[in-house]
């Protein structure tokens, strides 16, 4: 056994020192958060200090609750919310919205904050969107009659108060509703449900029914003065409120009445709905549309009839202009602006809004073009006359045809796949636009 020589340090030690002097030596040097322990000689000069501050985070939901939590005292919104995560306080970041003030805007991700001690920050969950049924009335007249009702399928965000829903409302209805008091119906009480309150929180549930009481406009009411609005106080009468809550909650069709209907509405965005008539209630591109439900997905036709010209192909915009077409049962939704661009996308759309010939567009053509000409089917209809589009699987491949009036069904040179389970839809481009969509005649919300 060899001996070591006098003065000699053991070999393992010393590999071990070094390894440990090498390792130290590349170690991240890492800034502190907080200051200093009393007392300490450390020397921090070189050592980027951030302090810290108390703070309150108020969650604001369903269910209102408050926490103190310290964090950085400088930082940007969104390294906020990455803390706020991290520290557990809220389960994910994406869609928290900060404010500085609890009726205040919503801060920009971007936006450096610089918090105080005890400072109160609030935080709102960015509500989802829902589809609803705002049925529009007028005031009542002293004799008791209405000046007129319309019915809406509207994206609302389902979580709200009663001023800010009522800026929702007129918003995507592009001002054509500017409502002065609110109803929530639930079909279950026999008194007339009262009016929200401004300041009232406000929880909306899919295809949930509200009846607006919209400001009358002049041309509605020639006897009024110039300029005059009927007061949000002068509020419709229990029995008619009752009597509209009756026909709304009627009118939502049970899954036995949606299956004798030859065509019901499945979901909408910005439409306006008078009976068959179906009517573009937003003047943003491709926002108002709508998509049916079918009692056969291998085969059915949906026939729209004009109520005015086709805009020519030399119109700017797109004012008037809609597209009528088959689009995958998965991506049938239209509650956000991304959804209605996938619908889009993966759809298969006729339109005849954009000059002789009509066209047809597909999920393999370029994005923003208006299309491929079918030579065989006229384009620029005019008032009265009528376009179908039916859709027949099979196991050998699908066809999809287009029809002007009676005239001979052509064949379009796209398809979806014969396996492909798919809904008609309607796109309006911006309004104004209406169409009248025969198979939706006496089983349509809010009646003939």
């Amino acid at each position: 056994r060899a001996k070591l020589a006098p003065g000699a340090q053991p070999l393992a030690p010393l590999l071990a020192r070094q390894r440990l002097t090498s390792t130290m030596s590349y170690a991240p040097h890492l800034p502190r958060v907080g200051s200093p322990a009393a007392g300490s000689q450390d020397n921090y000069a070189d050592i980027a200090v951030v302090p810290t501050v108390n703070i309150t985070a108020v969650l604001h939901g369903k269910t209102k609750r408050a926490v103190s939590i310290s964090v950085p005292k400088r930082m940007t919104c969104a390294e906020l919310k990455r803390h706020l995560a991290d520290e557990g306080v809220v389960s994910v970041y994406g869609g928290l919205c900060v404010l500085s003030e609890e009726e205040g805007p919503a801060l920009d991700d971007s936006e450096d904050l610089e918090v105080e001690e005890g400072q109160v920050m609030h935080l709102q969950s960015a509500s989802q969107m829902v589809n609803v049924t705002v049925f529009a009335t007028a005031a009542s007249s002293p004799e008791g009659a209405l000046y007129d009702e319309d019915i809406y399928e509207l994206v609302l965000p389902g979580e709200s108060c009663g001023a800010a829903l009522k800026a929702h409302i007129e918003e995507a209805t592009a001002g054509a509703v500017r409502p002065l008091a609110l109803f929530l119906p639930s079909g279950h009480e026999d008194a007339p449900p009262p009016p929200l309150l401004d300041a009232a929180p406000v929880f909306l549930d899919e295809r949930q029914v509200v009846i607006v009481q919209r400001a009358l406009r002049a041309i509605e009411a020639p006897a009024m003065a110039v300029g005059a609005q009927p007061e949000a106080s002068a509020l419709p009468s229990g029995g008619l409120l009752l009597g509209l809550r009756g026909r709304l909650l009627r009118g939502r069709r049970g899954p036995k009445e949606v299956a004798t209907a030859r065509l019901s509405l499945c979901s909408a965005s910005a439409l306006k709905v008078r009976g068959s008539r179906l009517c573009c209630a937003s003047k943003e591109a491709w926002a108002s549309c709508a998509i049916f439900d079918v009692p056969d997905a291998g085969y059915f036709e949906v026939t729209v009839q004009l109520a005015e010209d086709t805009p020519p192909a030399e119109a700017p915009g797109l004012a008037g202009r809609w597209m009528l077409g088959v689009v995958p049962a998965p991506v049938a939704e239209v509650r956000t602006e991304k959804q209605r661009k996938t619908m889009m996308g993966l759809g298969y759309f006729v339109t005849v809004c954009h000059g002789h010939p009509a066209k047809i567009r597909a999920p393999s053509m370029p994005r923003g073009t208006c299309g491929e000409d079918v030579h065989a089917l006229p384009g620029e209809l005019h008032k009265g006359q009528t376009l179908t589009l039916r859709w027949a699987a099979a196991k050998t491949g699908g066809a999809l045809q287009a029809q002007v009036d009676e005239g001979e069904a052509i064949t379009l040179p796209y398809a979806p796949a014969p396996f492909d389970k798919v809904r008609p839809c309607l796109v309006f481009g911006a309004g104004p636009a209406e169409l009248r969509v025969l198979q939706l005649e006496g089983g349509g919300v809010g009646g003939a």
